[in-house]
């Protein structure tokens, strides 16, 4: 089978990138044909081992990349003007070259299915050439971009109670490119995405499916010791709706009764304030990082802290945490309590409440024999997350939508 898969960027930096890229080099594993179209004016390259062994670059060049303009006022991931914001999300939303760039690779390619994963900095418009087409198509939810601009229903430090006229107004306009549409299905990680998709905009008329990242996670032989320093581990974006503020302000009124350390893996918006609020010995901030050096931290951790204050859809370090043995305290919120198992792999808590979080990380840093037994319950636990099975059902899904055509 020949599968163009599009994503704003081409990369294995990043959580939807790496969920997307893995699932492309396991479909090219298997024998399909895979093309994959990014953004050129994001300036994004593939993020690779310097070094790479005769498989890793054979794996490599199975994929063949696409590279398109689709002309846009700044890069992906800039800060513009509200004008120029304002003229960017117009361009993404409906700007005609954007279908004219695509309708060429789908001239060029000729797919005979399609995987969308973040289309921004693409065109969200692209639905429709793909509609028009007949070409079965399966979106995959990230985020909950197909409902919000902001892609998180979180804003100014809270969840958005519902739909602002702006986010209707683009979720109505692009379901109505795919109106009446039957080569469309939608595919998330974690049932608790599709439902909060569906609460905005019911996807009854197309084939819906949670199934998990097919990720291939680097996992290093765990090395931690009953009778070593507790070390807590964040990996992720520094930005309001991960928590990260509230997490540290818990991990300092713990540190007040019982001595630890935490690692931050990741920068962001927030990173600078973050060092400045929370500069200790103790707490150490590391920037962004390869996965070489996640796996190293994340053998030596206590557990993994994933404290998201927005309806995350699946954090993959959570689920990388389970194939690494590692605990993970997580909030109760989103896909988070899909990947931890309340007191088998972690403790699922509220979220935003420095109190409870406090008080569970006295209890895991000061029970050694918890977290042995957490560990061991994680990689039982990793078994249902295969990249194998998850590539299995794409696979049949992409089969069962190419029989209908």
């Amino acid at each position: 089978m020949r599968i163009l898969c599009v994503n704003s960027v081409i990369s294995e930096f990043g959580g939807v990138e790496f969920a997307a890229m893995n699932l492309a080099y396991g479909l090219a594993d298997r024998g399909h044909e895979l093309h994959f179209l990014g953004s050129r004016q994001q300036s994004a390259t593939s993020v690779l081992p310097n070094a790479m062994s005769t498989a890793e670059a054979n794996r490599v060049g199975k994929i063949h990349r696409h590279y398109r303009e689709f002309p846009r006022p700044y890069a992906l991931g800039e800060r513009g003007t509200s004008l120029r914001k304002a003229l960017w999300h117009i361009q993404d939303l409906a700007a005609p070259a954007n279908e004219r760039t695509f309708n060429r690779v789908l001239d060029e390619v000729r797919p005979d299915a399609i995987i969308v994963h973040n289309p921004t900095a693409i065109g969200l418009n692209i639905w429709r050439p793909i509609r028009k087409s007949g070409i079965p198509c399966v979106q995959v939810i990230h985020d909950l971009s197909l409902i919000c601009f902001n892609m998180s229903q979180f804003r100014s430090g809270q969840q958005c109670p519902g739909l602002c006229f702006p986010c209707r107004l683009q979720k109505w306009f692009r379901f109505s490119l795919i109106d009446g549409a039957s080569n469309f299905a939608f595919v998330a990680p974690s049932q608790a995405t599709l439902d909060q998709i569906n609460r905005y905009a019911s996807l009854s008329a197309w084939r819906t499916a949670v199934i998990s990242n097919p990720n291939t996670f680097l996992v290093k032989p765990r090395s931690w010791q009953e009778d070593d320093n507790p070390r807590l581990l964040y990996v992720g974006r520094l930005d309001p709706s991960k928590g990260v503020d509230m997490m540290l302000r818990a991990a300092r009124a713990a540190h007040d009764k019982i001595s630890f350390e935490v690692d931050v893996l990741g920068s962001g918006t927030l990173e600078r304030q973050l060092r400045k609020d929370f500069d200790s010995t103790w707490i150490r901030f590391h920037g962004n990082v390869d996965q070489e050096t996640v796996a190293l931290y994340m053998s030596r951790a206590t557990a993994l802290l994933v404290p998201s204050l927005w309806l995350e859809t699946v954090p993959g370090v959570a689920v990388h945490a389970l194939f690494a043995g590692l605990p993970v305290l997580g909030s109760n919120i989103g896909g988070i309590p899909e990947h931890v198992l309340d007191g088998r792999t972690g403790r699922l808590l509220p979220p935003n409440d420095v109190n409870a979080w406090s008080a569970e990380i006295i209890r895991i840093v000061t029970n050694p024999g918890l977290v042995r037994a957490w560990s061991d319950a994680c990689r039982l636990a990793a078994k249902q997350f295969d990249p194998q099975i998850s590539l299995d059902a794409y696979e049949a899904l992409l089969e069962e939508l190419v029989a209908r055509t």
